[in-house]
């Protein structure tokens, strides 16, 4: 199949160009389920100049690409001598917890990544997590990826399932759905053992690399979340399909929030940073469909990140779930925070509460997102 790409400079389309090398592509707008052009100008950041047009060659393409790539890495590396890192720093505005209005049918949940060692950190954000539902009654919880430490599983089979998931997370507290997206340390294994244990598993929900699922209040859809499969993405893999999925179920979505989850950030402050791939291929995606909330993991902190646009995607790292490292508090930051602990949620027709939960299930941040 042919992807088309479609250059735009100042809000005019000024060409286009295709698939040219291997799996390497950028968005695959001819969808038969959207219609609609993507404004893709981030992807050479607003430049003033840009020399592709319908029917360029790749030679051109790739001399052009490699050049300003090398010269941004050299142009980085000379800043970087004359500039240090700034030290790490965490940031937690005053807050307030909104009350819960009587007759109001909110769906809470839970999101953590990055879990799965087996070590003491990972029993200690059991804990919290079990604390926390045992006083909020939460539905399930999305567990996002980097599910086995080292090197993901070997087999359906595998010990790992047992000591480093079922027998972490109490069953007589926590005997609820963990829907699973896989991640970087998962693909080091068999991730399709780790689809299929989903049919072991009375609380493993893991139906496919990229799926979605809906949550309904009186008859209608609240919530739509949409799983996706990042390690393809950020490593340069064949997304065709995946892609044409995500579009055409958010397409379609009639759900007052749309959520998607994935292990890879859009956007961090924390060790890895943004990924230039999500950005690209994934945000634009993402609000041209007017998703609320990308949840994901990979940075090993707690982090709520302001949307890139107005009204766009607010972004959420939740990649604690065992071990922290160190974050940055920016400008993009509304509360950055290097602790164990996990991200919570409580979801109405007209307003989502963020909560960053650590210690004893206590709730140390909330943000409140409102239609």
């Amino acid at each position: 199949r042919v992807s088309t790409f479609y250059i735009w400079k100042k809000g005019q389309e000024i060409g286009k160009f295709t698939k040219f090398h291997r799996n390497m592509e950028f968005l695959p707008i001819e969808s038969p389920n959207f219609s609609g052009r993507i404004d893709t100008r981030p992807l050479i950041d607003n430049s003033q100049f840009f020399l592709y047009t319908a029917g360029v060659k790749k030679t051109i393409f790739f001399l052009c690409y490699f050049s300003i790539a090398g010269f941004f890495i050299l142009f980085s590396a000379n800043c970087n001598l004359s500039k240090s890192e700034p030290p790490p720093s965490e940031c937690r505005p005053e807050f307030t917890v909104p009350l819960r209005e009587p007759g109001e049918h909110y769906l809470d949940f839970m999101a953590v990544g990055d879990a799965g060692t087996g070590t003491a950190g990972q029993k200690w954000v059991a804990g919290f997590m079990e604390a926390y539902a045992g006083k909020n009654p939460v539905e399930f919880v999305l567990y996002l990826g980097d599910n086995f430490y080292p090197h993901g599983v070997t087999a359906i089979d595998d010990p790992r399932f047992q000591s480093q998931f079922e027998e972490i997370y109490d069953k007589r507290v926590l005997n609820i759905p963990f829907y699973v997206v896989a991640g970087n340390h998962d693909y080091e294994g068999d991730v399709p053992a780790q689809v299929a244990y989903t049919e072991k598993s009375s609380r493993w929900r893991f139906p496919g690399l990229y799926y979605t699922f809906t949550i309904t209040r009186n008859g209608h859809d609240l919530v739509q979340f949409f799983a996706i499969d990042t390690t393809p993405i950020v490593k340069w893999y064949d997304i065709n399909e995946q892609i044409d999925r995500l579009i055409d179920e958010l397409s379609r979505s009639i759900a007052t929030w749309k959520i998607i989850f994935g292990h890879h950030p859009i956007f961090s402050n924390g060790k890895h940073g943004d990924y230039y791939r999500m950005k690209v291929l994934i945000l634009h995606i993402l609000e041209a469909f007017d998703v609320d909330i990308y949840i994901s993991g990979h940075d090993h902190d707690l982090q709520i990140l302001k949307p890139s646009r107005k009204n766009g995607v607010y972004c959420i790292v939740s990649g604690t779930g065992a071990s922290y490292r160190d974050t940055w508090c920016r400008e993009n930051s509304i509360y950055a925070a290097s602790r164990l602990g996990f991200v919570a949620f409580r979801v109405s027709e007209s307003e989502i509460a963020i909560f960053v939960v650590l210690n004893e299930g206590n709730i140390d941040y909330c943000y409140v997102i409102s239609k």
